[in-house]
């Protein structure tokens, strides 16, 4: 059969007929399409629609419009030939409106090789091709596929129909095709239009599937942000899993705008936000998403009570966990179970209110419920951590009367308070209980011994391991262990550490990991930190990837021995290994900067740890906050502290005693009570150490009435004051140079049978020698304060009738000599009660000996600090250059300071400033100048006594311009210079010509209210008129002020 050869272009459609054999003609062709149309209709078989193959010969066609290539007809078998042969034929007789029709039939039926191919043979006979008509109908009968692919072969038209691209939006999402769905979302977006409902819809939809919430919520910021909303369902998809990821801030977001647009949640999205929030500790979003639940009509279920109970015992607010779990007692059919009386049980226990978590232990066995492995855990660890471990050892005997078995939790409890009490062959006894179980440390467990065995006895701990390995079938050589554990040669060390893991790699028994737990503790502790890389490698070796919690051992231990470079250095390791560091090793880090003063890189790991998408807990804000505290930044702790909150972490008693802290210190008592006010309200647990935080505070600031009634409320909520409050006490007596009355405290103290501690004794001590050299009379009114406080004191604090008169009235403390006797008494009697001085109490003796002019005594006491082992630090030495300086020994001072920069100890603000103001009244202003840029360099400013000191030194040296320098900086820093230091620097300008400095130095005071006495300002006159500057000698006299 032969094909006629068919013209490139459709004949125009409007062209009338010429002839009625024309029309009979068309009339005939008409009854041919309706046969060969419904003939495609009833197809089902889709082997007639192979006939147009995709691997036909490709020519180049004359048609621009012509997809790729037009097949041969003559290649077609007889049913496709006809087809192509028809399409010909239509557009020969002017009918491309029928001839796409029937196009648009055969893409539907056919499979997609043919499909493309007839669309390309239609294109090559001038055929306009319509991407969008082709693709409607298969996207309407949902054949998503071949849409798809007719779609890809349209890639090199340029496509500008929004509405089309949207279809095919829905069509990759339909797909899961997620790239192209992104990629058409965005080319939608460039012709400035936006998505229907539908495609967006069902674009979010596949993010979350995906697991891409974040792409998700940021998609639904931009669509909303131009206007538009997505479907009611896909809130429904979103905010679960927002919630489950712990995207909280983005799910209370949409939450809110879902609430907003007036969209009724569903019971599953409102408990998904319950969930979420209260496992985010974000108990105050949990607690409106429960009332929003009840407003709906909503009930809250046991399992949500239980989820809201335990919130609240987390965070200590165990008033509201029990009128919850009453009211659930009192539902029928919501009766607690077992799981939820131990959440109740943890919260008492975690207050120390263990009565009240006995008595539910009661309730819950009278109820018919049997405690659980899980309950005698609680109980065990709470005795255990509080020091009654005779009682932990009979819950152990109780717990197996109910026929339950400890586990690895219950023993690591009480193996580790034994270790703690000394108590070495209980220690053994139970740990061979535990290896007979069949129990196996883990890595926590390890660290624990680790950490509270005697040096001597770990040794033993891993031969025990080994032993319990070796039962289940582990043969490992102990001595191997031994000798690495016990060697001092390296080079032994890596012989054996090779050897011991190709045999542990023979048995391939024990995990690798396990032992390499082991080890790195026994070679951490011993300090062969060498060894332990080796050990790393060896593993790496063996084709055993160290777990991250091998690394976080072995940093840990890198930290607590100050090898915070070394630290850092195996973080870059164990990232080049494709070990990234989890939440556990950024605590390390940070709490390992906080502990060393480093705040700015405890911040730096403190922002990466938040980008890299980890929600930083309650103990690392507790940390970044207590070290601003410490360095007195206050504003950055609240900042950080209101960033906390931003970031739903509830606040615990221990953060808010550490800002109320850090305000007493500096004295911003209002900010400390405010604090105090909140936690209370917030209903959370007061503590004893948050009272003597504020308490100190109002007695640093005198406002010792206003002391004396929260001292009241902290006896009434059933605190006894500690030694932590008396040592506050006393502390802040001794600073306010009331000697009698902190000596009467801590007297009062040991009758009240409180155990003081070395932080106690060392107050006593430096109060003491702080006031050796103190002879000016105390003001009235402090002393009628100090003896109000005093009688309120001992009112409040006495346990027996005591008057307010001196307990110490037979102690002779009147003199310097009998001050420094009596402070040498209280360090003899440290031995006495089982305390070895320390550094503190040394430096406080110091001081004494410094002030008393006693430098023998300094020179015999620092003899005895270096047998002991104490080096002296930059306090104590700040303190000796002090009294070098007062002696006229600036030289001396000198040699001590550089004595210090040789032993690697850093010089602080104080040891500087002291330095600057010894080289100004020693007359050498230019080394005082040198140390003054030193600690503006480090970001520090000496003291105002000190640039006094320094401007008289360079003012007398006639150095004017280095003097007016230092009087900008001085101005600047908000220090006003004394007035005969103004006047001195005013003249000393004017006789050297200064005109200019001379005016900015009366402009600059002007502007701050103070003027020049009236021969200064006489002689600047004079100097104005003298070069001709009356307009400026107008401004002076009137007293105008110029420069900005």
């Amino acid at each position: 059969m032969r094909f006629h050869t068919f013209p490139l272009t459709a004949p125009s459609i409007s062209q009338p007929p010429k002839s009625l054999a024309h029309i009979t003609s068309v009339r005939a062709h008409r009854i041919s399409l309706r046969h060969f149309i419904k003939c495609l209709r009833y197809q089902r078989n889709p082997s007639p629609l192979h006939v147009f193959p995709s691997s036909f010969g490709i020519a180049k066609t004359p048609s621009s419009s012509a997809l790729l290539v037009a097949p041969e007809p003559s290649t077609m078998p007889n049913h496709g030939g006809h087809c192509l042969y028809l399409l010909a034929s239509l557009l020969r007789r002017g009918l491309p409106s029928v001839a796409l029709s029937v196009l648009d039939r055969i893409i539907i039926c056919s499979s997609t090789p043919d499909a493309l191919a007839a669309a390309r043979y239609a294109s090559s006979l001038g055929l306009p091709v319509d991407p969008a008509r082709l693709l409607r109908p298969l996207l309407s009968s949902r054949q998503f596929t071949k849409a798809s692919q007719v779609f890809l072969s349209f890639t090199s038209l340029s496509i500008s129909d929004p509405s089309l691209l949207d279809s095919m939006l829905l069509c990759y999402c339909e797909l899961r095709d997620l790239p192209r769905a992104q990629s058409l979302f965005d080319a939608i977006i460039k012709l400035k239009s936006l998505p229907s409902l539908a495609s967006y819809g069902a674009l979010l939809r596949l993010l979350c599937a995906k697991e891409q919430l974040s792409h998700a919520f940021s998609l639904f910021i931009r669509m909303a942000g131009a206007g538009v909303l997505p479907p009611e369902s896909s809130y429904h998809v979103l905010i679960p899993r927002l919630c489950s990821e712990g995207y909280l801030n983005e799910a209370r977001f949409l939450f809110d705008v879902m609430l907003g647009a007036g969209i009724r949640p569903s019971l599953r999205l409102l408990k998904s936000l319950v969930y979420g929030f209260c496992k985010g500790q974000r108990m105050l979003d949990a607690e409106r998403v429960c009332r929003i639940m009840k407003s709906h009509g909503f009930f809250l279920d046991r399992t949500l009570c239980t989820v809201m109970i335990h919130g609240y015992c987390r965070e200590g607010r165990i008033n509201l966990a029990l009128d919850l779990f009453k009211e659930l007692k009192e539902r029928i059919g919501c009766e607690p179970d077992a799981y939820l009386y131990n959440t109740m049980i943890y919260g008492f226990l975690k207050l120390n209110s263990v009565d009240e978590g006995w008595e539910l232990f009661h309730e819950m066995v009278g109820c018919g419920l049997k405690p659980n492995v899980v309950t005698f855990n609680m109980m065990i660890s709470w005795y255990c951590e509080n020091t009654d471990v005779d009682f932990a050892l009979k819950l152990i005997d109780t717990m197996k009367s109910y026929g339950l078995t400890p586990n690895l939790h219950c023993y690591t409890a009480v193996i580790t308070a034994l270790c703690k009490a000394k108590r070495l062959s209980e220690v053994q006894k139970w740990f061979d209980e535990m290896l007979d179980c069949g129990i196996i440390p883990d890595h926590l467990m390890f660290r624990l011994l680790i950490k509270n065995l005697p040096c001597d006895h770990k040794l033993w701990m891993i031969c025990k391991v080994l032993d319990g390995l070796s039962r289940n079938g582990c043969n490992i050589n102990a001595s191997r262990f031994v000798r690495l554990c016990t060697s001092d040669s390296d080079e032994e060390l890596q012989r054996e550490v090779k050897l011991l893991f190709d045999e542990m790699a023979g048995y391939n028994i024990i995990p690798m990991k396990v032992v390499l737990h082991i080890l790195l503790g026994a070679v951490c502790s011993r300090g062969k930190f060498s060894i332990a890389y080796l050990l790393l490698e060896n593993m790496v070796e063996h084709g055993s990837e160290p777990s991250i919690s091998n690394y976080n051992f072995f940093i840990r231990c890198l930290c607590k021995e100050d090898r915070i470079e070394d630290a850092y250095s195996l973080l870059c390791h164990m990232r080049r290994r494709g070990v990234l560091p989890n939440l556990a090793t950024y605590s390390i880090i940070i709490n390992s900067h906080c502990k060393r003063g480093d705040i700015e890189l405890a911040l730096r790991a403190f922002d990466e740890m938040i980008q890299q998408g980890f929600r930083p807990p309650v103990d690392v804000y507790d940390s970044i906050i207590r070290s601003l505290c410490k360095a007195g930044r206050m504003e950055e702790a609240v900042l950080t502290f209101d960033r906390m909150l931003e970031a739903g972490v509830m606040p615990d008693d221990v953060i808010y005693t550490t800002l109320i802290n850090g305000y007493s210190k500096m004295g911003k008592i209002v900010n400390a009570r405010y604090l105090f006010d909140e936690m209370v309200d917030r209903d959370i647990q007061l503590s004893s150490h948050a009272y003597s935080a504020l308490i100190n505070g109002l007695t640093k600031t005198n406002m010792f009435r206003t002391a004396g009634k929260y001292l009241r409320m902290m006896l009434e909520d059933g605190f006894v004051p500690d030694t932590v409050l008396y040592t506050m006490l006393i502390n802040q007596f001794f600073k306010k140079g009331d000697v009698r009355l902190g000596l009467d405290l801590i007297a009062l103290m040991v009758r009240n049978q409180v155990q003081p501690d070395l932080i106690t004794f060392g107050a006593v001590i430096s109060g003491i020698c702080r006031n050796v050299s103190r002879h000016e009379k105390m003001k009235l009114s402090l002393a009628v304060k100090l003896e109000e406080a005093r009688c309120l004191l001992f009112k409040l604090l006495s346990r027996n009738t005591i008057a307010s008169g001196r307990l110490t009235q037979n102690i002779q403390c009147g003199t310097t000599k009998e001050k420094i006797e009596l402070a040498r008494e209280y360090i003899q009697l440290l031995p006495v009660v089982g305390l070895v001085p320390d550094l503190h109490i040394y430096t406080g003796m110091i001081n004494g000996f410094c002030r008393a002019n006693m430098r023998n005594n300094v020179n015999a006491l620092i003899d005895s600090m270096d047998k002991a082992g104490i080096v002296l630090d930059q306090v104590a030495c700040t303190i000796l250059m002090g009294a070098h300086i007062n002696s006229g020994e600036i030289d001396r001072a000198t040699e001590l300071f550089n004595q210090m920069n040789r032993d690697g100890c850093i010089a602080d603000n104080v040891t500087l400033d002291t330095l600057i103001k010894g080289y100004s009244i020693a007359q050498r202003g230019m080394e005082a100048l040198s140390l003054f840029h030193m600690m503006r360099k480090r970001g520090l400013f000496p003291s105002k006594f000190s640039c006094h000191r320094l401007l008289d030194c360079l003012c007398q040296s006639h150095a004017s311009d280095l003097a007016f320098k230092l009087f900008e900086e001085m101005v600047s820093h908000g220090y006003m210079p004394q007035h005969d230091k103004y006047n001195k620097l005013l003249f000393m300008l004017l006789e050297e010509e200064g005109l200019q400095a001379a005016h900015k130095t009366f402009d600059m005071m002007l502007k701050r209210g103070k003027t020049p006495d009236h021969e200064a300002k006489k002689q600047l006159l004079n100097m104005c008129y003298k070069h001709g500057e009356y307009d400026l000698a107008l401004v002076i006299d009137k007293n105008i002020p110029v420069y900005e």
